[in-house]
């Protein structure tokens, strides 16, 4: 249940932290301030710190697949996060699902902004002032509608395309990954762990 949870510590302390940092300095980077902004400033800084945290994705993704192949009596690859790490360097796999990677950030990020602020002016102009906690939330929710909408084919996409080793490359890249996943299972497969997401979210 807990398989690999230092490496996804890690990835969110990297991800998340630079996401953070970096977005007042882009939003008052832009010109204007209007939701536009926002959700550029929101893409801008998830995709570039999506693209620095990469290889903690690699690495948390490959120790939860690991996780699954001890359930089904199968032998481990890894020893832990620095095991994992290790072989990731060796395979020259840092940037696998690079591309899916920081897509899913730039459209999640954008995404979310933007459907928060929509969200907010919308209950304002329909309830009055709903500046309050309750009204955070509703906003929030809808927030994480959207997000999980928009960035659950990218992260099957991301998953696929990290989580297996050299050996067992299935797909070119994330177009032959989204088309052999559509001709085999279908296109709700790309919507495979959205309620889980939209719980993350």
């Amino acid at each position: 249940f807990w398989s690999g949870l230092p490496a996804a510590a890690t990835r969110q302390f990297c991800y998340g932290g630079l996401s953070f940092f970096a977005y007042p300095f882009i939003k008052d980077a832009l010109p204007g301030d209007s939701v536009p902004t926002a959700v550029a400033a929101g893409a801008l800084s998830g995709g570039g710190a999506a693209a620095v945290a990469n290889p903690t994705d690699v690495v948390k993704l490959r120790l939860q697949a690991d996780g699954r192949r001890a359930l089904e009596g199968l032998p481990r690859r890894y020893s832990g996060v620095s095991s994992a790490f290790r072989a990731v360097v060796q395979e020259k796999a840092f940037w696998s699902g690079l591309g899916p990677n920081v897509a899913r950030a730039s459209f999640v990020n954008g995404a979310g902004l933007f459907v928060y602020d929509y969200s907010k002016a919308l209950a304002r102009e329909v309830a009055g002032d709903v500046d309050t906690v309750s009204g955070r939330l509703v906003s929030a929710l809808a927030a994480g509608v959207a997000t999980a909408m928009v960035g659950a084919p990218f992260d099957c996409v991301k998953t696929r395309l990290m989580s297996k080793d050299a050996s067992e490359a299935r797909f070119r890249g994330p177009f032959h990954c989204v088309a052999e996943t559509v001709r085999h299972e279908g296109p709700r497969a790309l919507y495979k762990g959205f309620w889980p997401m939209y719980g993350r979210q």
